[in-house]
């Protein structure tokens, strides 16, 4: 009887100001959603097609998408030819996903959503936090080099960071032999010599290969939020918009979760691991346990609000930082910036601006960095994803240590009929598109997205469609059918009886 060691701990993160985290969908335009009395309803196509079809007005609707594609304001289209959009016709044109608009509702053209997982359910990805876990293990690994031993933190980071920008090193690699040297670079065998080449390192020899995290999904039903974010730029005369050409702020308008929503998920901290990658690396800073992490991220999230409030020092409108309560210790997603999401505490003011200088706008001898994206509410500053970080105590009786053991025959009948492929569903007059750089199918459906990798065979595609999605690079509309796949779907069957789009 084998046995599987682990740590494992349920966890919550209470949004403290608005999150959000984006979707596939880069944004999207009154096209494809209705907004009334300041809320925000997606559209299901099928069902608009059907209530089109039932007012005549399907050749008005192709005409007007014709001129004004993507442009074309559904709302509008509808006042144009004289229907009126009450409740009844709401319900009989949405997907049931709505949000509510807090700003001048008038002023937004179109917004980022949230990612969805496959049943249109809000959710932050495990991947994401675990991304934040990361950055904030790396950050507190090379702050106590920097602690111990100052001089070393300069030759082995600081310098290293100038030869990259005096060698013209690409400027979206250039902090990836940090990840490497100090997450990825550990031996499993000692034949590996990770530590000697960059041959071997990698996920298989990556400290948080240890770190399992589920997606999290809320405890409760929420009403999403859409709300304007500005860029604020620090000048001489104090925080100032971002402007576009035509003098407007820039503003960006996101779907966010907002504060004092609690997401739960589950943390695993595998031992056995542990213990291999122990065998052959004594000398470890890293932490060994989730309670070394947690405090890791404690760590981190304190420097970070350390570093916002000396940037906003001064700044009437930003009290956000003034905590009356505990602090949050946690920043995920949009907003975040690089105070967050680098290693930026730690460096001097002088290498941040030349690193922003190089990667970035040259801004000369300018505050680095020297913007933030905020949104403004009731004459304050709020910034984005800030949450609090915890983990909920067990119940008294439940070990975490999981013992491996053998299934009964009832179990192994339960396992094989959960094992079960999942029942297909037919998307009718889904939007198919193919991306040459990955030869990927991808199809979207009601703000729901599936895709295929075909690579070089491209029969899995009816013949009629190849000169539009693969010659001419535009997109076309067919009946699929698709599987779930976890939280997403995979195309499964492409039907030819559809026009295309191109």
């Amino acid at each position: 009887m084998g046995f599987d060691v682990f740590e494992v701990k349920v966890c919550s993160l209470k949004t403290v100001s608005p999150v959000h985290i984006g979707s596939v969908e880069q944004k999207l335009t009154p096209f494809e959603y209705l907004e009334k009395d300041g809320i925000v309803y997606h559209l299901s196509e099928d069902k608009l097609a059907q209530v089109l079809a039932g007012l005549n007005l399907v050749e008005p609707y192709v005409r007007e998408v014709e001129i004004r594609g993507s442009n074309l304001r559904i709302m509008d289209f509808f006042r144009r030819h004289g229907v009126r959009i009450n409740e009844k016709n709401l319900i009989e044109l949405i997907s049931g996903r709505c949000s509510r608009i807090l700003g001048d509702a008038s002023a937004m053209r179109d917004f980022r959503p949230f990612i969805r997982d496959g049943m249109g359910r809000i959710y932050i990805p495990g991947t994401s936090i675990k991304g934040v876990i990361r950055t904030a293990i790396l950050y507190c690994a090379l702050r106590d080099l920097k602690e111990k031993d100052a001089a070393k933190f300069v030759e082995h980071v600081e310098s290293r960071i100038e030869r990259d920008m005096m060698q013209r090193r690409d400027k979206k690699k250039m902090s990836e032999w940090l990840n490497k040297e100090w997450l990825e670079s550990f031996i499993l065998q000692p034949t590996d010599h990770a530590q000697d080449s960059n041959q071997g390192m990698g996920p298989h020899t990556d400290w948080l290969r240890m770190l399992h995290i589920t997606d999290a999904y809320p405890d409760s039903d929420f009403e999403p939020i859409i709300i304007p974010v500005n860029v604020v730029k620090k000048e001489r005369n104090g925080l100032q918009p971002k402007r576009e050409k035509t003098g407007k702020p820039t503003t960006i308008w996101v779907e966010c979760v907002p504060e004092g929503v609690f997401f739960g998920f589950q943390i695993r901290w595998d031992r056995g691991l542990l213990n291999d990658f122990k065998k052959f690396n004594d000398h470890i800073t890293l932490p060994k346990n989730l309670h070394e992490v947690a405090e890791n991220i404690t760590k981190w999230a304190n420097d970070v609000i350390e570093a916002e409030k000396s940037f906003f020092s001064g700044q009437r409108k930003m009290k956000f930082y003034d905590f009356k309560e505990s602090k949050p210790n946690f920043r995920i997603g949009f907003g975040s910036g690089m105070m967050a999401t680098t290693i930026f505490p730690l460096l001097s003011e002088d290498l941040r601006k030349k690193i922003r200088n190089y990667a970035g706008l040259n801004r000369g001898n300018e505050e680095a960095p020297k913007s933030r994206r905020l949104w403004t509410k009731e004459d304050s500053f709020i910034p984005l994803g800030w949450a609090n970080f915890q983990t909920l105590p067990c119940e008294k009786g439940k070990p975490i240590l999981f013992e491996k053991k053998e299934e009964s025959e009832n179990e192994i009948e339960v396992s094989a009929r959960a094992k079960k492929s999942p029942e297909p569903i037919t998307w009718p007059g889904a939007y198919i598109r193919y991306s040459p750089g990955n030869k990927t199918l991808i199809a979207t459906y009601e703000n729901k997205r599936a895709e295929k990798r075909i690579g070089d065979d491209k029969s899995f595609v009816p013949e009629k469609f190849h000169k539009i999605l693969f010659e001419k690079r535009k997109g076309v509309r067919a009946n699929i059918t698709v599987e779930p796949l976890g939280n997403a779907f995979e195309i499964i069957k492409i039907e030819e009886n559809q026009k295309t789009e191109g």
